[in-house]
C-alpha cells in the first residue's frame, strides 16, 4: 500500500510524522497463579499424550486424571486458602515427578522436544523452589521477578502484563506512526508491535530504522515525553537527520527555594578544558567520567572541601554540613540537546506546532 501511495504522491519522506502507542489485549484467558501453574501442567500432559501416549501412560499417576482431565478454571478450584495452598504444593510435586520421568535416559526424544514442556519448565522456575530432593514450595512475593517479566499464559508465552496510567492489561503494545503534514493525507507509515512492558523509549530508534528501510523518514517526528531522552535527541539527528520533537523531563528541583539558585544549570562548563565553575566563581578540583543508574556515560565534577566549607552561599547550595558539592551531567552533545529541548518547550510557537501530535488519538481509536 505504501508503494502505491508513494507512486501517486500521497506519501513522501522528510515531512512531519507522529507516533503514539496503544495497548493490545492478548486473545487468552487471564489466569491467576494457581490457574497458570495447573493449566500449564495440564497443557503439557495433553501435548505429551499426542506424541508419546504409551510412555505417558506408563508414568501417569491415577490422581492426574482427576486434576488435569479438564481445563483448569477458578470455579473448579477449592475455595479455602488452606486447600488452595495444599493443591499448589501437590501440583508442584506432580510437575517434579513428570520431569524426573522426562529426564530419564529411556524417555523418547519426541517427549522431551514438546514445546509446552519448555514452557512448563519456565513457569516452575519462576513460581516454585525446591531444596535438594525435598518437597517443592511456592515462592514468596519477594522471590518473584517483576510481574511484567513473568509468563501470563501457556498458550501465548510472549504475553506480558503491563500498566499505563490507569490502564492494566495482559498482551502487547503497538506503536503507530502516521504522516501529519497539513497538506497531506494522514496515512499510516509504520506499525510496530512489542512486549507490553517495554517502555516507549526503547522503541524510538527501532521505529526510525524501520522508516529508513522504507525510505520514509520524516524531517520532524512528533512524539510524547515517553519516547524522548537526551541520547535519542542526539542519535535521531545524527543517524537519520530526524528532529525528535517531544517534551523532555524538567530538571529535578532542589529542596528549598534558596537551593534552586544553585542548580546544575547555574554551573558553567568548560568542555575543552574539562572544568566546571561554581556560581560563586570557584572551579571544581575533580572532573571524572562515570556511569549513571542504567550504565549510560556521564561526568562528575567535585569541588574542593576547603572552598565549600568557607563558601558564604553554602546553605543555598547544599543541605549537608560536612560534604562538598558535586555536580553530575551528561556528555556534551546530550547535555546541550537536552537543554535546548527544555528551552524550546517554553516557546509558545513550539507549543502551537506541537499540538499536531494529538491528532493521532483518532488513528489509535
Amino acid at each position: 500500500m505504501l508503494t502505491c501511495f508513494r507512486a501517486r504522491g500521497l506519501v513522501k519522506a522528510r515531512g512531519k510524522q507522529r507516533t503514539d502507542s496503544r495497548h493490545v489485549l492478548a486473545a487468552v484467558h487471564d489466569l491467576h497463579l494457581l490457574e497458570l501453574t495447573a493449566e500449564t501442567l495440564r497443557a503439557a500432559l495433553d501435548d505429551l499424550a499426542a506424541v508419546a501416549p504409551d510412555w505417558l501412560r506408563g508414568i501417569t499417576q491415577p490422581i492426574w486424571f482427576e486434576r488435569y482431565g479438564r481445563r483448569v478454571e477458578d470455579y473448579r478450584l477449592p475455595k479455602g486458602r488452606a486447600e488452595r495452598e495444599a493443591l499448589s504444593l501437590a501440583i508442584g510435586a506432580d510437575r517434579f515427578s513428570l520431569f524426573e520421568a522426562l529426564d530419564a535416559p529411556d524417555t523418547p526424544a519426541e517427549a522431551r522436544g514438546v514445546p509446552m514442556v519448555g514452557t512448563l519448565r519456565e513457569v516452575w522456575r519462576v513460581h516454585y523452589a525446591r531444596a535438594g530432593g525435598g518437597p517443592p514450595r511456592w515462592r514468596s512475593g519477594p522471590e518473584l521477578p517483576p510481574v511484567g517479566e513473568r509468563l501470563q499464559s501457556p498458550y501465548d508465552p510472549e504475553v506480558h502484563y503491563s500498566t499505563k496510567r490507569q490502564m492494566e492489561w495482559s498482551g502487547y503494545k503497538v506503536h503507530i506512526t502516521e504522516v501529519c503534514d497539513a497538506d497531506a493525507a494522514h496515512l499510516v507509515t509504520n506499525v510496530m508491535t512489542c512486549p507490553a512492558m517495554q517502555p516507549d523509549l526503547a522503541s524510538t530508534a527501532a521505529i526510525h530504522e524501520q522508516l529508513a528501510v522504507k525510505d520514509l523518514l520524516p524531517a520532524e517526528h512528533f512524539v510524547d515525553a515517553s519516547y524522548v531522552d537526551a541520547g535519542l535527541l542526539v542519535g535521531s539527528r545524527r543517524d537519520h537527520a530526524v528532529a525528535l520533537e517531544g517534551p523532555v523531563r524538567a530538571m529535578p528541583q532542589r529542596a528549598t527555594e534558596a537551593e534552586r539558585s544553585y542548580e546544575q544549570r547555574h554551573f558553567v562548563i568548560d568542555w575543552k578544558h574539562e572544568q566546571v565553575t561554581y556560581p560563586q566563581g570557584k572551579t571544581a578540583v575533580t572532573w571524572r567520567a562515570t556511569r549513571g543508574e542504567v550504565g549510560a556515560p556521564r561526568f562528575q565534577a567535585v569541588f574542593s572541601r576547603t572552598d565549600c566549607c568557607a563558601c558564604p552561599a553554602r546553605r543555598s547550595c547544599t543541605s549537608s554540613k560536612e560534604t562538598r558539592r558535586s555536580v553530575y551531567f551528561l556528555p556534551r552533545s546530550e547535555y546541550e540537546a537536552l537543554n535546548a529541548a527544555r528551552y524550546r518547550m517554553q516557546d509558545p510557537v513550539w507549543k502551537e506546532r506541537y499540538r499536531i501530535r494529538v491528532g493521532i488519538v483518532g488513528t489509535l481509536s
